[in-house]
């Protein structure tokens, strides 16, 4: 950072020069350690029908694993089928394989006629 002698309209006769210095190893920002358990054991199960419910997410979801926290909550879908309201459920589980395991045999499944988009957990 440093003053310009120049002709600037607003400034005058000086003007401030910022100057933004790149690492030569651009680390990724500090994680912390809770943001960094959460990532790798939620997963996020998309495309749930609106007669699903919390029992029904646990029912898919307690064969891989530990469930610590499950969440349901609807998403209006703006696809053509206007007026369609579809649920998103995010479930937390104890161990990372076990998320990593749901990701794996419940991605593409069919529930309740519709096909589960499920994503997790987090590639840190």
């Amino acid at each position: 950072m440093g003053w310009l002698n120049g002709d600037d309209p607003y400034y005058g006769d000086l003007g401030l020069r910022v100057e933004w210095l790149l690492p030569l190893d651009p680390l990724p920002p500090p994680i912390c350690a809770w943001c960094l358990r959460c990532s790798e054991t939620w997963i996020r199960v998309a495309n749930l029908s609106e007669r699903a419910g919390e029992r029904d997410l646990r029912n898919l979801a307690c064969p891989f694993g530990i469930i610590l926290r499950l969440h349901l909550a609807a998403a209006e879908d703006d696809d053509e089928q206007a007026g369609l309201c579809r649920k998103v459920g995010v479930v937390e589980f104890e161990q990372r394989e076990d998320a990593e395991d749901a990701v794996r045999w419940l991605n593409g499944h069919v529930f309740d006629d519709l096909v589960l988009r499920v994503e997790g957990p987090l590639k840190l």
